[in-house]
């Protein structure tokens, strides 16, 4: 008894597992305990998996009055199952237009190669890639604004390192030594390369729509960029990145991405952005580590970005469908209606 209140007994499944012992099941989201870990059961006097959020709860148990502990705990019950129903269904909603896309795209693989006998399911790759927006609009005030904030909050706190190996780790190091991976990979493969920055020609910028007002431009970035051009004050720094903002851009995308690209040389933008390539194209890429493309490229496109094709009401139709057999034959194309 805590509290002035009984605690009911940790929750078992009543099913024993390999150590011929109960299993338990955490007490917020009803997920089995390992058996190594249920050990700590008797002694905690609840179960709780090794989840952050399920252990913060739980351990309320000891100071709390019960009453409020067993009412916060069934109010985060209640969120967590909503969020796993919501999780559910984004699920089913990802695996039904996955098996319809997969299935269109066999589809066409199939009717490619009955076509055109020279080809087989050996020598033909097949990279499906999104679609960037082509709707352009007027430079956006606020979002100018945004951006410039953001560049001058990075540089002053890259000011604060004496070099790019002190700054704190995070994603954009990770971002770094990928983009190292995949030069590499590119600067010993010219055609890979060639190929590659044809079908990302094609795509317009289908990965660009999640850069907003940061351009993935970051304090590490531009640590980097000191430690590289030591007479460049911070000034300096943000002045360049600001005479490349253009005077138009592609709506709903990063504020860089323009009709004939990225408006920043390649120099200026980010890790995550030169190093970044869809998955389709990026497993196509590993095939040809070590070798030549060969053969012919089958490429569909379809018409979202590389972010929104799992969105609710969004029908992520073909617009594009090309076999290529070298950098100037396009064998055959669909309009917007395929």
């Amino acid at each position: 008894m805590k509290n002035g209140f009984t605690y009911p007994e940790p929750a078992s499944t009543g099913v024993s597992n390999s150590y011929g012992t109960h299993t338990h099941l955490c007490e917020v989201c009803d997920s089995v305990i390992p058996y190594p870990d249920s050990l700590t059961v008797t002694d905690q006097g609840y179960a709780v998996c090794r989840s952050f959020s399920c252990k913060r709860i739980m351990q309320q148990k000891e100071i709390m009055p019960a009453a409020q502990f067993e009412s916060q705990l069934a109010f985060n019950r209640k969120l967590l199952s909503q969020r796993r129903e919501k999780d559910r269904i984004r699920k089913q909603l990802v695996d039904k237009i996955t098996s319809r896309e997969r299935k269109e795209h066999e589809s066409i693989f199939q009717e490619t190669l009955s076509t055109n006998p020279d080809l087989c399911e050996d020598n033909t790759h097949l990279i499906v890639i999104p679609s960037g927006n082509c709707e352009i609009v007027a430079a956006d005030e606020e979002r100018q604004t945004r951006y410039i904030e953001h560049l001058n909050d990075i540089v002053d706190q890259a000011c604060e390192y004496a070099d790019a190996s002190q700054v704190i780790h995070d994603e954009h190091h990770d971002a770094y030594a990928k983009r190292l991976a995949v030069d590499h990979r590119l600067d010993n493969n010219p055609e890979l390369r060639v190929l590659s920055d044809d079908l990302c020609s094609l795509c317009r910028g289908g990965c660009c729509a999640s850069g907003k007002e940061h351009a993935y431009l970051s304090v590490f970035s531009m640590r980097r960029h000191m430690d590289e051009n030591p007479e460049h004050t911070a000034a300096q720094i943000i002045d360049l990145y600001r005479s490349k903002m253009s005077d138009e851009s592609i709506g709903n995308s990063c504020i860089n991405h323009t009709a004939n690209g990225c408006a920043l040389p390649r120099h200026l933008r980010s890790d995550i952005c030169n190093g970044y390539y869809c998955d389709s194209l990026k497993s196509y890429q590993k095939k040809m580590d070590d070798r030549k493309p060969s053969g012919a490229v089958l490429v569909i496109q379809r018409s979202s970005s590389y972010w929104n094709k799992f969105e609710p009401g969004v029908y992520n139709k073909i617009v594009n469908v090309a076999l290529i057999r070298n950098r100037t034959d396009t064998s055959r194309a669909m309009d917007s209606d395929g």
